[in-house]
């Protein structure tokens, strides 16, 4: 079938209409499936859903997303899964009149399973009563049904630990893969809310209510994230931490040290924060700076420094292995623990370079470096061949390289990788092993450029571009954007704007500092006219 969306024409296959006796009426069943854009609409004898699909960890738009919405008794209900398996199924209750709808699909975690909050509005009277079960009831159901599930606690935020050892009332929905939970001594008219539980087939025997339980013991005296009344999305328990930079391996070389950033991202963790971090080496020779912290999602990310001691190494090649163990006061060692490899290596003992005459030349480019930038280091007057020590030496990050060369001339170029730098004052170093040639220079590191910026007093940031698209954020001179994509003639530029909203702004509108010849062409948005 196909469609037009705010001006935007989109081609989507729809899978199929399915209409079945279920309960006391009958159920009509719409399916769809998301575009490269992660868009879908849904055509429903409830009227017409469009849904924007992303991911629950990075964002991005999910195309290939298996839509279907239930209505059943005048109350509708979507099921949402993922065919490759890199996201856990969701299924919610879908209220209020929105016709747009972003859903956010939780990703699949080492648990197996992955939890949001949200309001209740799921009237239980519309659904199919399956009595009373107990855990292992609900366990075996799962089993006979599909690879993945989802679980819908009702819960009671007035007094949320309510789950375990409770009787737990079931119900079935459209969707033979949900089922709906409920504490059967809840007051009929307590206000209920929704603990959504997307789970895979390895985690059915070990999921228990007592995990319900720890989640919601950091959700005492909050309200769930979740409105469902104003449209769908969902923030996801996992991963609750990242560590910066994510590569499994990270390279000290002939360096002194390396530094890792650890942040707290998720608004949901399980069990509640603060959480103790304890970070190891199993290599004596590689120590870590702090050894423990604590971080929740009201303190700053932590940066811990990885020191590499070469004193009693011979000339060879080192690896170690940095562990990042979790732990709660509460309740223990926390199943989310991270490893890094290190390596580095010792090629000879580090010359101990003494004072000498300067330089002839020494020049840096760009004068005013950023964050990111490639830092182009010259000089000239050393010793043919000699190895020339170069330092760029700062309060909070330091590089030391005793590697390079001068060339035959005594020239002498290198180049530093200013991305994981921070802003700040360095001092830079060089020092002619051989002739004692040292030369010095004071670098300023600044932030890096955002791509653009608003040049008027106010920008529209439309959901697609088209002047009558509707608005999704107002922005003010000055604010920081993203690009991401421009139109089929440059007017129009897809952005990401820092409050991490994602929409399309006029370009003339804009100060650019990049070349937009550099910038993806979004194939969907051909020039107007064209």
């Amino acid at each position: 079938m196909t469609r037009y969306l705010g001006g935007l024409l989109l081609s989507i296959t729809v899978i199929g209409v399915l209409t079945a006796c279920w309960g006391d009426g009958d159920t009509v069943i719409d399916t769809g499936v998301t575009d490269i854009s992660g868009l879908v609409r849904i055509e429903s004898v409830t009227g017409a859903v469009d849904f924007q699909v992303s991911s629950g960890l990075t964002g991005e738009r999910l195309p290939g997303i298996r839509i279907r919405v239930a209505a059943q008794k005048g109350r509708r209900f979507v099921y949402a899964e993922d065919p490759t398996g890199l996201h856990l199924p969701v299924a919610a209750p879908i209220v209020g009149e929105t016709t747009v709808r972003r859903l956010a699909m939780p990703p699949k975690s080492l648990q197996g399973y992955n939890i949001a909050t949200a309001t209740g509005m799921l009237n239980v009277d519309v659904l199919e009563p399956l009595g009373v079960l107990s855990e292992e009831a609900v366990r075996s159901r799962m089993r006979n049904g599909d690879d993945v599930a989802v679980l819908l606690y009702l819960y009671n935020p007035a007094r949320p630990l309510a789950l375990t050892g409770a009787a737990l009332d079931a119900y079935a929905m459209p969707f033979s893969s949900v089922t709906v939970l409920k504490a059967g001594a809840e007051p009929t008219d307590a206000q209920l809310a929704l603990v959504v539980v997307g789970l895979q087939r390895e985690a059915y025997d070990a999921w228990s209510n007592l995990a319900v339980d720890r989640y919601l013991a950091s959700r005492i005296g909050q309200p769930p994230d979740i409105d469902l009344r104003e449209g769908l999305a969902f923030r996801w328990t996992y991963p609750v931490f990242e560590v910066y930079p994510s590569d499994e391996v990270i390279e000290v070389g002939e360096g002194d040290s390396a530094t890792l950033r650890i942040s707290w991202r998720s608004g949901n963790p399980d069990p509640p924060p603060p959480w103790s971090f304890f970070v190891s080496s199993d290599n004596p020779a590689v120590t870590a700076v702090p050894e423990d912290f604590s971080l929740g999602p009201d303190l700053p990310p932590q940066e811990v420094t990885i020191y590499v001691d070469r004193a009693e190494l011979e000339p060879g090649d080192y690896s170690a292995t940095i562990i990042i163990q979790p732990f709660s006061d509460t309740f223990g060692l926390i199943e989310q623990r991270i490893e890094r490899e290190v390596t580095f290596s010792l090629a000879q003992k580090p010359p101990t370079p003494t004072p000498g005459p300067a330089p002839e030349t020494l020049t840096i480019s760009p004068a005013e470096p950023r964050i990111g930038d490639m830092l182009e280091i010259s000089a000239s007057g050393f010793s043919a061949g000699e190895s020339v020590v170069v330092e760029l030496i700062g309060d909070e990050h330091s590089l030391r390289d005793a590697l390079p060369l001068a060339d035959a001339l005594g020239s002498f170029s290198y180049q530093v990788d200013l991305s994981t730098f921070k802003t700040g004052t360095y001092e830079l170093r060089l020092t002619g092993s051989e002739s004692g040639i040292s030369g010095s220079e004071t670098i300023t590191v600044q932030e890096p450029l955002p791509d653009a910026i608003v040049a008027s007093d106010e920008l529209n940031v439309r959901y697609q571009p088209f002047p009558d698209s509707p608005v999704i954020e107002v922005l003010v001179r000055g604010d920081p954007l993203q690009i991401i994509s421009v139109n089929g003639d440059d007017s129009w530029l897809e952005v990401t704007t820092a409050s991490g909203e994602h929409g399309w702004v006029l370009t003339q509108l804009l100060q650019l500092n990049i070349d937009l010849s550099t910038v993806p062409w979004n194939s969907a948005y051909p020039a107007p006219g064209s």
